[in-house]
């Protein structure tokens, strides 16, 4: 971000208790914006029940759903529950990670890819890989409710207000009933396990 502050004031000499004040008041703004969080968390939990998103086709990307908001945003974006998709409301340089949990519940019948990747669309796009977005993860079958989590972190330029963002799923072979899922808490003070996590950060508003 640009600053306002003047690296002239004081003036050498006769410096005047306006010019200060209004260079101090200029640094307060700055530090003050800098302070606010602009921070995105979504996520999908249940404490009481495990949720499965089974993947119900082959080589087919499906939408990961969220039903959860957390954090103070700052204004940056909001969020389509009925289609999970993010929209950036400012421009800027974003920091993202995405933590998941993934399950295959057939065993046997040999090993299957579990894809996961995102998207992202302008306002008068279309819907985009965003590049370096995918993981892969080999389900290899061994044993039922095979489990598995990762996390990926990457930064991403968003130029136009109103871009969106969502998460899209996907397996070689859907009936080895793979997909996301969410876990409940198995015991007091042990809390739920989201089956997927979303945080970003605006960084810089420099594009």
């Amino acid at each position: 971000m640009s600053s306002n502050i003047d690296t002239a004031i004081p003036p050498f000499g006769n410096p005047t208790t306006a010019g200060v004040r209004n260079n101090f008041s200029a640094a307060k703004e700055e530090i003050e914006s800098l302070q606010t969080a602009k921070v995105i968390r979504i996520q999908h939990f249940n404490d009481s029940l495990k949720v499965f998103q089974q993947i119900t086709a082959s080589n087919t990307p499906q939408v990961i759903g969220f039903n959860s908001q957390l954090f103070n945003n700052g204004g940056i974006y909001t969020f389509d529950e009925a289609n999970n998709e993010i929209e950036f409301s400012e421009s800027g340089w974003y920091s993202a990670s995405i933590s998941f949990h993934v399950e295959r519940q057939a065993a046997g019948g040999g090993a299957a890819d579990f894809y996961i990747h995102s998207e992202l669309k302008e306002p008068s796009g279309d819907w985009t890989d965003f590049p370096g977005s995918s993981r892969i993860i080999t389900m290899d079958g061994a044993s039922a409710n095979q489990k598995d989590f990762h996390t990926i972190a990457f930064i991403s330029q968003i130029v136009t207000p109103g871009t969106r963002i969502r998460w899209q799923q996907m397996t070689t072979d859907h009936t080895k009933t793979i997909g996301i899922c969410t876990y409940p808490s198995p015991m007091a003070h042990v809390p739920s396990a989201a089956g997927i996590s979303f945080s970003v950060q605006k960084i810089s508003e420099e594009l």
